[in-house]
C-alpha cells in the first residue's frame, strides 16, 4: 500500500507541486523587486521632502510585508504538504539515492540489497 494516499487522476502530484512552486517563486521575485522599490521610493520621498510619497511608501510597505511573508510562507509549506501527501510513484523523479548501510533504494523505489560481503582492498 502506498502511504500516504492522495491520488488525483489526471492531475498528479508533479503538476500540483509545480503549480504551487511557480506561485511561490513569483512571490519571492516580487519580494526582491518590491523591497528594492520600497528603498528607492523612500529615498525619493526623503530627498524631495514629500509627505505624500512617504505615506504611500509606508502603506505599501505594510501590504508588501503581509503579502510576501504570509503568501510566501503558505505556498512554501504547501509545497512540502503536497510532497508529503502524494505517493512517491506519482511524484516526478521520486526520492533518489536513499542509502543505508546494507541496502539502497533507487529512483524507481525498488530495493536492492548488498548481500555479498565487501572485501577490503588492503591485504
Amino acid at each position: 500500500m502506498n502511504y500516504p494516499v492522495w491520488y488525483l487522476p489526471g492531475v498528479g502530484g508533479g503538476l500540483l507541486i509545480a503549480s504551487i512552486a511557480i506561485i511561490h517563486v513569483f512571490i519571492s521575485h516580487f519580494a526582491v523587486g518590491g523591497g528594492l522599490y520600497l528603498v528607492f521610493a523612500e529615498r525619493k520621498g526623503l530627498r524631495e521632502k514629500s509627505r505624500a510619497i512617504l505615506d504611500f511608501t509606508r502603506s505599501h510597505a505594510k501590504f508588501f510585508l503581509l503579502m510576501t511573508v504570509v503568501a510566501g510562507g503558505v505556498t512554501g509549506v504547501a509545497i512540502w504538504f503536497i510532497i508529503g501527501t502524494t505517493p512517491r510513484e506519482r511524484r516526478p523523479g521520486g526520492t533518489c539515492s536513499i542509502t543505508s548501510r546494507c541496502s539502497t533504494i533507487d529512483c524507481v523505489g525498488t530495493r536492492t540489497s548488498d548481500t555479498a560481503p565487501r572485501q577490503s582492498s588492503r591485504s
